[in-house]
């Protein structure tokens, strides 16, 4: 997250005025004051005030600790920034400032993350005295991240007529700032390095600064804590270096954990495990790494669908059906639970049958509900996708968090790509897809790409271990296409096998995203063969069955047709319902689509 450069300092009005502020728009001893403009532009934007007195008092001189503070307001941190800051930086802060200063702490701490000072040079710093032209300057520059431009500028030869006076080291910085108009000489082109710094002095300042940031869209940032994020909810899988987070939103995360991950079991710092599954933890991360990791044992937690809601004997009931275990059980809601609703605060009336709780719950009842109802999306790019009984999609956003869904090959959501209907294996990483869900729910799976339709003879067709390229003559023009593994082929509306499309074939072809994803031509070809491998998922209904080739390639036997199918072990026949998953086999018959395969015999090698 991005600290915005324009937020400036509520402290400012602090720091330059100490007194309260005047409701006079005009200030009585700004007229005809040199820092009339800046001052008025710093309490026009809202960072200056003046005093009760109806006065700025503009030449009163400030401290280096309150300067300090002022540049640190020039990062808007989170919440949850400012807490890793302060764990941070908090005990160099206390070591090397006095406790006098103690409202000083968290905006040098600020200033240690960003840069602007160093602990050593806080130690060394009389932050109560006044602040001269030239620290400021160095303080400015560091605050504004132009060090490295300044550095450039070391060697100026400035042209103020006290130059000699300006330490050697901050002669870059006073450059720099000099070079983008925040400093000039006074009227007889002084710079006066050694000169306190007066209210008017640090208002013209930090005025220019924020003037030249706002027009060069310049966004002051923390490398190190910007991005962080808290998330919180139950651990689905957990090893030294990742874990899968079931989160509070519905969804499921992968977080990568290094060795500079803090992970911290009751108090005590472990290496996260298989042990800590079903558990729920809080989590500070940054683009999908583990800043800190906190497990929580003392309590227990479940997340799952909402089946019912009742109310018996004055008791507030749900009934959840655990997405871990798949069993219903009611749990008792007390009006003191605290309950969230789709990021709300609400109540337990809010609660419906088909909402996504987390819920964290004791002996005598619920203390903590989320609740999920609404429909949303996340859109990303898949970064991988693996076939078995579940079926793993993870997808990984542009915030930089990996989402993991997993599904039941036997019940997927719908899947489409430019408004058709596909199945799952023709998703490919890399692809961008739009996820939609509800609570727990999974609903769809959109891969977005435009189609193309291009029409025009087949020149050349090559095959290597990264896969098919075509090259087609439409209408005297040469273009070259990516093949789709489980694209699709028709003559008419009869579907054939794709290697039956030779070179000089005429063909019709559907694009999306440079691959083509199906062909028609005029021929008809259906191939017969044998295909063998594990069964994922048995339909006895549909008389259908998945399996999951040597090559990792989903076909779907189609055995609607079947003359016989028998066990290899023992040469008894079998019924379709004796198939089990695990099972390998070998299907004859012929294909009807590269990935659909019609059955006339199966041969069982190994019944699971």
């Amino acid at each position: 997250m991005k600290r915005k450069t324009l937020s400036v300092i509520l402290a400012i009005v602090m720091l330059l005025s100490l007194s309260l502020p005047a409701l006079a728009a005009d200030y009585t001893d700004l007229t005809g004051h040199w820092a009339k403009t800046y001052m008025e532009d710093l309490a026009a934007r809202g960072y200056l005030t003046g005093y009760s007195d109806g006065s700025m008092k503009p030449d009163k001189n400030i401290t280096a600790g309150e300067t300090l503070v002022v540049m640190s307001r020039l990062y808007t941190l989170t919440d949850i920034e400012a807490s890793m800051i302060q764990a941070d930086y908090e005990a160099a802060v206390k070591a090397a400032v006095s406790s006098n200063l103690s409202w000083e702490y968290p905006y040098l701490e600020n200033c240690l993350a960003a840069g602007i000072t160093s602990s050593g040079e806080l130690k060394t710093i009389n932050l109560t005295s006044d602040i001269t032209k030239e620290q400021l300057s160095v303080f400015l520059v560091r605050a504004m991240q132009l060090t490295d431009a300044a550095g450039k500028l070391s060697a100026s030869a400035l042209k103020f007529a006290d130059t000699a006076k300006i330490t050697s080291d901050d002669v870059g910085s006073v450059a720099e700032l000099n070079s983008l108009s925040i400093v000039t000489g006074d009227d007889k082109n002084n710079f006066s390095p050694q000169a306190s710094v007066t209210r008017a002095v640090a208002a013209t300042m930090v005025s220019r600064a924020l003037t030249y940031l706002s027009n060069n869209k310049l966004t002051l940032v923390i490398p190190a804590y910007e991005g962080l994020t808290q998330s919180e909810g139950i651990i689905v899988s957990a090893g030294a270096a990742l874990a899968d987070i079931a989160c509070i939103d519905g969804l499921t995360r992968e977080y990568s954990i290094t060795a500079d991950s803090t992970v911290t079991a009751g108090g005590n710092t472990v290496t996260a495990g298989t042990s800590y599954v079903g558990m729920h933890a809080t989590l500070i991360s940054r683009y999908g790494i583990v800043k800190s990791l906190v497990i929580d044992t003392g309590n227990t937690w479940l997340r799952g669908m909402v089946t019912k809601v009742s109310t018996q004997t004055g008791s507030n009931l749900i009934t959840v059906t655990r997405t871990d275990t798949g069993t219903s059980l009611s749990y008792s809601v007390p009006s003191t639970a605290s309950v969230t609703r789709n990021g709300t605060s609400a109540t337990y009336g809010s609660i419906v049958s088909g909402d996504y709780v987390t819920m964290k719950y004791g002996a005598s009842g619920a203390t903590t509900v989320y609740a999920l109802g609404s429909i949303a999306s996340l859109t990303g790019t898949i970064s991988a996708l693996t076939f078995n009984t579940t079926v793993v999609l993870q997808v990984k956003a542009s915030g930089g968090d990996t989402y993991v869904f997993a599904m039941d090959i036997g019940s997927l959501p719908a899947i489409t790509r430019g408004g058709a209907t596909i199945t799952i294996d023709k998703l490919r990483v890399g692809n961008t897809v739009t996820i939609s869900f509800t609570g727990c729910s999974l609903l769809q799976i959109s891969s977005s790409g435009s189609k193309e339709t291009e029409t025009g003879q087949l020149l050349s067709s090559t095959s290597t271990v990264s896969g098919t390229v075509w090259v087609l003559l439409v209408e005297g023009v040469q273009k070259t296409y990516s093949v789709d593994e489980d694209a699709v082929a028709y003559s008419g509306t009869t579907t054939i096998d794709i290697s039956s499309i030779n070179v000089g074939d005429q063909v019709t072809v559907s694009i999306y995203n440079d691959t083509i994803t199906d062909v028609t031509l005029k021929s008809a070809v259906v191939a017969t063969s044998n295909v063998s491998g594990t069964v994922l998922a048995v339909n006895t209904t549909g008389m259908k069955i998945t399996i999951l080739t040597q090559a990792q390639k989903l076909v779907y036997i189609n055995a609607g047709n079947m003359k016989s199918m028998l066990n290899v072990s023992n040469g008894y026949s079998l019924y379709l319902s004796n198939l089990t998953t695990g099972s390998t086999l070998t299907a004859y018959g012929s294909y009807t689509n590269t990935n659909t395969f019609a059955a006339t015999m199966i041969i069982v090698q190994n019944l699971a």
